[in-house]
Protein backbone atom coordinates (compact mmCIF):
# COMPACT_ATOMS: atom_id res chain seq x y z
CA UNK A 1 0.00 0.00 0.00
CA UNK A 2 3.13 2.47 -1.08
CA UNK A 3 0.73 4.25 -3.46
CA UNK A 4 -1.46 7.25 -2.54
CA UNK A 5 -5.04 7.71 -4.61
CA UNK A 6 -6.67 10.66 -4.94
CA UNK A 7 -10.26 11.17 -4.06
CA UNK A 8 -11.69 10.88 -7.75
CA UNK A 9 -9.96 6.89 -7.72
CA UNK A 10 -13.25 6.68 -5.05
CA UNK A 11 -15.82 5.37 -6.45
CA UNK A 12 -19.73 5.51 -5.51
CA UNK A 13 -20.07 1.21 -5.26
CA UNK A 14 -23.37 0.59 -3.43
CA UNK A 15 -22.79 -2.10 -0.73
CA UNK A 16 -18.84 -1.52 -0.99
CA UNK A 17 -16.92 -0.79 2.00
CA UNK A 18 -13.83 1.71 1.37
CA UNK A 19 -11.16 2.17 4.06
CA UNK A 20 -9.15 5.36 3.30
CA UNK A 21 -6.32 6.08 4.99
CA UNK A 22 -5.45 10.15 4.91
CA UNK A 23 -2.32 11.24 4.41
CA UNK A 24 -1.09 12.82 7.82
CA UNK A 25 -0.78 16.37 6.53
CA UNK A 26 -4.47 16.31 4.58
CA UNK A 27 -6.28 15.17 7.95
CA UNK A 28 -9.06 12.87 8.55
CA UNK A 29 -11.70 16.11 8.38
CA UNK A 30 -10.22 17.80 5.39
CA UNK A 31 -10.61 14.23 3.60
CA UNK A 32 -14.05 13.87 4.48
CA UNK A 33 -14.86 17.04 3.29
CA UNK A 34 -13.52 16.60 0.46
CA UNK A 35 -15.32 13.56 -0.19
CA UNK A 36 -18.61 14.86 0.88
CA UNK A 37 -18.46 17.97 -1.66
CA UNK A 38 -17.27 15.51 -4.64
CA UNK A 39 -20.18 13.00 -4.02
CA UNK A 40 -22.46 16.06 -3.52
CA UNK A 41 -21.33 16.98 -6.84
CA UNK A 42 -22.39 14.45 -8.37
CA UNK A 43 -25.92 14.26 -7.16
CA UNK A 44 -25.43 11.66 -4.60
CA UNK A 45 -27.24 11.81 -0.87
CA UNK A 46 -24.18 12.20 1.33
CA UNK A 47 -24.00 12.16 5.35
CA UNK A 48 -20.74 12.54 7.80
CA UNK A 49 -22.06 10.62 10.92
CA UNK A 50 -20.50 12.80 13.13
CA UNK A 51 -19.97 12.37 17.13
CA UNK A 52 -22.74 13.46 19.43
CA UNK A 53 -21.50 16.82 20.52
CA UNK A 54 -23.16 17.91 24.08
CA UNK A 55 -22.57 21.47 22.92
CA UNK A 56 -24.25 21.41 20.12
CA UNK A 57 -27.70 21.42 22.07
CA UNK A 58 -28.63 24.66 23.97
CA UNK A 59 -29.31 23.96 27.81
CA UNK A 60 -32.44 24.97 29.06
CA UNK A 61 -32.54 26.77 31.79
CA UNK A 62 -29.65 24.86 33.68
CA UNK A 63 -31.21 21.52 32.59
CA UNK A 64 -28.54 19.18 30.97
CA UNK A 65 -29.34 17.73 27.69
CA UNK A 66 -30.87 14.08 27.79
CA UNK A 67 -28.92 11.86 25.36
CA UNK A 68 -32.55 10.82 23.68
CA UNK A 69 -33.41 14.20 23.36
CA UNK A 70 -30.03 14.39 21.12
CA UNK A 71 -31.08 11.85 19.06
CA UNK A 72 -34.36 13.10 17.92
CA UNK A 73 -33.45 15.99 17.39
CA UNK A 74 -30.43 14.95 14.90
CA UNK A 75 -32.39 11.81 13.03
CA UNK A 76 -35.55 11.73 11.77
CA UNK A 77 -36.53 9.25 14.97
CA UNK A 78 -39.14 9.98 17.18
CA UNK A 79 -38.38 9.42 20.48
CA UNK A 80 -39.87 6.02 20.58
CA UNK A 81 -37.57 4.95 18.30
CA UNK A 82 -34.39 6.92 19.25
CA UNK A 83 -34.66 4.85 22.73
CA UNK A 84 -35.45 1.71 21.35
CA UNK A 85 -32.36 2.70 18.94
CA UNK A 86 -30.44 3.59 21.68
CA UNK A 87 -31.26 0.24 23.63
CA UNK A 88 -29.91 -1.59 20.54
CA UNK A 89 -26.68 -0.09 20.88
CA UNK A 90 -23.94 -2.70 21.79
CA UNK A 91 -22.42 -0.12 24.22
CA UNK A 92 -23.63 1.32 27.13
CA UNK A 93 -25.04 4.80 26.85
CA UNK A 94 -25.77 7.72 29.66
CA UNK A 95 -28.69 9.19 29.82
CA UNK A 96 -27.61 12.37 29.77
CA UNK A 97 -25.08 13.33 26.85
CA UNK A 98 -22.63 15.26 28.99
CA UNK A 99 -22.33 12.21 30.69
CA UNK A 100 -21.15 10.22 27.53
CA UNK A 101 -17.38 8.67 26.45
CA UNK A 102 -16.00 8.99 22.95
CA UNK A 103 -17.88 5.60 21.77
CA UNK A 104 -21.44 6.02 22.67
CA UNK A 105 -21.41 9.40 21.73
CA UNK A 106 -20.06 7.48 18.44
CA UNK A 107 -22.99 5.05 17.99
CA UNK A 108 -24.76 8.16 18.60
CA UNK A 109 -23.89 9.98 15.55
CA UNK A 110 -24.08 6.83 13.51
CA UNK A 111 -27.59 6.30 14.34
CA UNK A 112 -28.40 10.32 14.04
CA UNK A 113 -26.70 9.54 10.10
CA UNK A 114 -28.30 6.10 9.18
CA UNK A 115 -31.94 7.47 9.93
CA UNK A 116 -31.05 10.04 6.74
CA UNK A 117 -30.84 7.01 4.61
CA UNK A 118 -27.74 8.47 2.76
CA UNK A 119 -26.23 7.10 -0.47
CA UNK A 120 -22.97 7.58 0.90
CA UNK A 121 -22.16 7.43 4.64
CA UNK A 122 -18.56 9.16 5.76
CA UNK A 123 -17.37 8.29 8.81
CA UNK A 124 -14.27 7.58 11.59
CA UNK A 125 -13.66 6.39 14.47
CA UNK A 126 -11.39 9.29 16.28
CA UNK A 127 -11.57 9.15 20.23
CA UNK A 128 -12.65 5.61 20.64
CA UNK A 129 -11.39 2.51 22.16
CA UNK A 130 -10.58 -0.44 20.01
CA UNK A 131 -13.68 -2.01 21.33
CA UNK A 132 -15.80 0.58 20.62
CA UNK A 133 -14.21 0.47 16.92
CA UNK A 134 -15.27 -3.04 16.11
CA UNK A 135 -18.46 -2.47 17.69
CA UNK A 136 -18.96 0.44 15.40
CA UNK A 137 -17.96 -1.22 12.16
CA UNK A 138 -20.23 -4.53 12.75
CA UNK A 139 -22.95 -2.23 14.04
CA UNK A 140 -22.77 0.16 10.45
CA UNK A 141 -22.07 -3.05 8.31
CA UNK A 142 -25.38 -4.91 9.92
CA UNK A 143 -27.46 -1.44 9.32
CA UNK A 144 -26.37 0.08 5.93
CA UNK A 145 -26.36 -1.01 2.59
CA UNK A 146 -24.80 2.15 0.43
CA UNK A 147 -21.41 3.69 -0.19
CA UNK A 148 -19.83 3.30 3.10
CA UNK A 149 -16.57 5.36 3.26
CA UNK A 150 -14.54 4.91 6.77
CA UNK A 151 -11.54 7.54 7.21
CA UNK A 152 -8.67 6.68 9.27
CA UNK A 153 -4.88 8.75 9.87
CA UNK A 154 -3.44 5.47 9.87
CA UNK A 155 -1.34 5.16 6.86
CA UNK A 156 1.21 2.54 7.94
CA UNK A 157 -0.18 -0.44 6.65
CA UNK A 158 1.96 -2.50 3.97
CA UNK A 159 -1.11 -4.09 2.09
CA UNK A 160 -3.84 -3.62 -0.16
CA UNK A 161 -5.96 -5.45 1.86
CA UNK A 162 -5.95 -4.09 5.35
CA UNK A 163 -4.92 -6.57 8.06
CA UNK A 164 -5.24 -3.69 10.96
CA UNK A 165 -7.85 -4.16 13.81
CA UNK A 166 -8.84 -0.76 13.57
CA UNK A 167 -10.59 -0.93 9.85
CA UNK A 168 -13.77 -2.84 8.75
CA UNK A 169 -13.77 -6.32 7.92
CA UNK A 170 -13.71 -6.37 3.76
CA UNK A 171 -13.37 -3.41 3.25
CA UNK A 172 -10.33 -2.10 0.42
CA UNK A 173 -7.76 -0.07 1.43
CA UNK A 174 -6.44 2.48 -0.07
CA UNK A 175 -3.88 5.55 1.29
CA UNK A 176 -5.43 8.86 -0.04
CA UNK A 177 -3.78 12.14 -0.29
CA UNK A 178 -5.25 15.19 -1.16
Amino acid sequence: MSEFYGTNDILYCPGFVWCLHADPGDGVKRLQQRLYERFQSEGRQVVVAEEADPRSMRKRLFQESATVDWLVQNSSLSQTSAEQTIGDFPVRVAPLLSQNAANPRRFLGMAAALSKDPEVLLYDTMGMDLAGMRRLHAYVRVRYAGCLIFVTPRTDLQTEFCPSQLCPTQGQCLRVQL
